[in-house]
């Protein structure tokens, strides 16, 4: 595989991780909607394990979307010489995808994001829920 598909292999898994991560946000705050509905007796049991479901349906997939990026990006930097010595850093699936620049390719703008108003994490600007404590943000 040249370098030049490794690279297209690479922005265009971290496309479909960016849109599936989008829409496992959106069902994970659907989904702590509705499990506040069927705590309240709301919801029943079938319709609120076919929500769960969902959810958990779209984590795999980001999941899975996940190893496949790394993966990819392991094989582009194993081809360039060898293992990266550099810093490990931390990577967070909980409000964007942070990547080292690829040399040639465009800065991509990082997504607006705001502190928790219960616990002082970084969040979504669009988030409803806090990842980390889970509270409301409304």
């Amino acid at each position: 595989m040249s370098e030049g598909s490794s690279k297209g292999n690479l922005a265009e898994l971290g496309e479909q991780l960016k849109q599936v991560l989008e829409r496992v946000q959106d069902k994970y705050e659907s989904f702590i909607d509705d499990a506040q509905l069927f705590k309240k007796g709301k919801i029943d049991d079938v319709n609120f394990f076919y929500k769960l479901s969902e959810y958990l349906l779209d984590l795999t997939k980001a999941n899975f979307l996940e190893a496949r990026f790394v993966l990819e990006l392991k094989s582009i930097l194993e081809s360039k010489g060898g293992k990266w010595h550099g810093e490990p850093q931390q990577v967070s699936v909980s409000d964007n995808i942070g990547v080292r620049n690829i040399p040639g390719e465009e800065t991509p703008t990082s997504p607006i994001k705001r502190s928790c108003k219960s616990c002082g994490a970084d969040i979504s600007s669009k988030a409803k829920f806090c990842r980390s404590c889970g509270k409301s943000q409304a």
